[in-house]
């Protein structure tokens, strides 16, 4: 949980959260699931070991190379941050098509697990 909402705002706030992580590369959205899952069982060091590697599985996927060369042109284009500058389509997802980059690399056989 990262807010709380009006019980009646709540289901339009949930699907607008799915549907900007459903733009998200499908990579790392399962390192980040299969972090949550396995290392609540799991002592802290582990959990963390596990939580790197899913990074390190992650940080070396075709979605993360496209994503980090979108950032460095807008860093360029910019002079700052497009966190900052312009965090718009950082936020919603939608600078980088992550899950195209995914399905193209063949990665992909289930988008939601």
């Amino acid at each position: 949980m990262h807010r709380i909402v009006p019980e009646e705002k709540l289901v339009g706030e949930a699907q607008s959260t799915a549907a900007r992580l459903a733009r998200r590369a499908p990579v790392v959205v399962q390192a980040i699931k299969r972090s949550i899952y396995f290392a609540t069982d799991r002592r802290i060091s582990r959990g963390l070991d596990y939580e790197q590697a899913g990074f390190f599985a992650a940080g070396s996927a075709r979605t993360i190379v496209a994503t980090l060369g979108a950032m460095r042109e807008d860093i360029e284009r910019l002079g700052d941050s497009p966190l900052i500058a312009e965090p718009g389509p950082w936020v919603e997802g939608a600078r980088v098509d992550q899950v195209g980059l995914d399905v193209q690399q063949g990665r992909i056989t289930d988008a939601v697990s």
